[in-house]
């Protein structure tokens, strides 16, 4: 009997870049990660599959950016990295009911949806900053405030994500920042609903409390939190890296001009090790919290904020991280355990299936 399969799942934008070796997703670990628990990986999209048959024309990797195709029965566990529509969830569901375990199932949660999970948890709720949809009732009442943040609701690597600040009274400056370019406005708060509804051309947006983050060099910072399922099916937090802001900017992603640093950079000695173990508690409370209430996730990126006082702060999750923060910190082996661990906890699955 041969190795079983394992599939993963990917988007049709994604999959020239992976066959050619390009884009963030590193194959080359992906297939080290294989041959340690005794896997055959193969990559493969929705529009390869066949559902009348549960047959796929699936892509082995075989090293060094070479392929080969092979025509095979859908793997009864798939690693999702892909973003999807209605139509493609309609298939998920059907494989499901047909017994295919797919983890991480769904990437593109609502951020409001997390933090209202969040807020209804007696003890977690803490941790979430206020956070509501955009309507003209809740801008009102976020204008109490000398700062706050419009972010897109499903949106990624801080596109689209506008910091509002008081200026007077009555008078709000807009700051959209977009990578190494700020496009600032001035509006009075009677101008600013339907400016803002221009500005983000109606797409569902939330609001949400700033928190005054602590800086390095001045500049503000968040932690990226990689939390995932390992070959015991157990959660773990696998690797922190804070992610610094560029020089008078908001926004901490890479995408946006943010930089990463290690953690034991950002802080010293013993105040290093107990913000580490303090994020480390809190990631764990919340991904067992959030796992009860949205199904199959396994493999997600949190961004925690903290503020001066060393109060922690959720921020987000994300449901298909990239990852290459560690990598760009200088973090090779927590790189590589991003990579290893879906594949591991794959491998966890298919034992509960065979």
């Amino acid at each position: 009997m041969g190795k079983p399969y394992l599939g993963i799942l990917i988007g049709n934008r994604d999959r020239n870049a992976i066959l050619n070796g390009e884009g963030y997703e590193k194959v080359d670990l992906y297939l080290d990660a294989a041959k340690k628990y005794g896997l055959q990986i193969c990559f493969f999209r929705f529009n390869d599959i066949d559902m009348k048959s549960n047959v796929v024309i699936a892509k082995f990797p075989k090293g060094h950016n070479t392929w080969t195709t092979r025509k095979i029965s859908v793997p009864k566990v798939i690693h999702n990295r892909a973003v999807y529509g209605t139509r493609q969830q309609n298939q998920i569901v059907k494989l499901r009911k047909r017994g295919f375990v797919l983890f991480n199932g769904w990437n593109t949660y609502s951020k409001l949806k997390i933090h209202q999970l969040l807020e209804k948890h007696r003890s977690l709720k803490a941790y979430s900053p206020i956070t509501r949809l955009f309507t003209k009732r809740n801008l009102n009442y976020f204008c109490r405030f000398s700062s706050f943040f419009l972010k897109p609701d499903r949106g990624a690597v801080g596109k689209g994500i506008v910091k509002l600040s008081k200026v007077e009274a009555n008078l709000w400056r807009i700051t959209h920042q977009n990578k190494n370019r700020k496009l600032i406005f001035e509006k009075t708060k009677e101008e600013l609903f339907d400016f803002l509804v221009r500005y983000t051309k109606g797409s569902r947006c939330i609001l949400q409390q700033t928190i005054v983050l602590q800086t390095y060099n001045k500049r503000p910072f968040d932690i990226r939190v990689s939390v995932q399922k390992n070959f015991e099916g157990k959660w773990q937090v696998t690797g922190m890296v804070a992610k610094v802001a560029g020089k008078g900017h908001y926004l901490s992603n890479v995408f946006q001009g943010g930089t990463v640093k290690r953690l034991d950079e950002i802080y010293w000695n013993s105040s290093y090790l107990r913000i580490k173990n303090k994020i480390s508690t809190v990631a764990l409370q919340i991904i067992r919290y959030l796992e009860k209430n949205l199904s199959n996730l396994s493999d997600v990126g949190f961004d925690f904020g903290v503020d001066d006082e060393e109060r922690i702060y959720f921020i987000e999750m994300n449901s298909r991280d990239q990852r290459y923060s560690f990598l760009l910190a200088g973090m090779e082996q927590t790189f590589q355990e991003t990579y290893e661990n879906p594949i591991a906890y794959g491998k966890y699955l298919i034992s509960q299936n065979l």
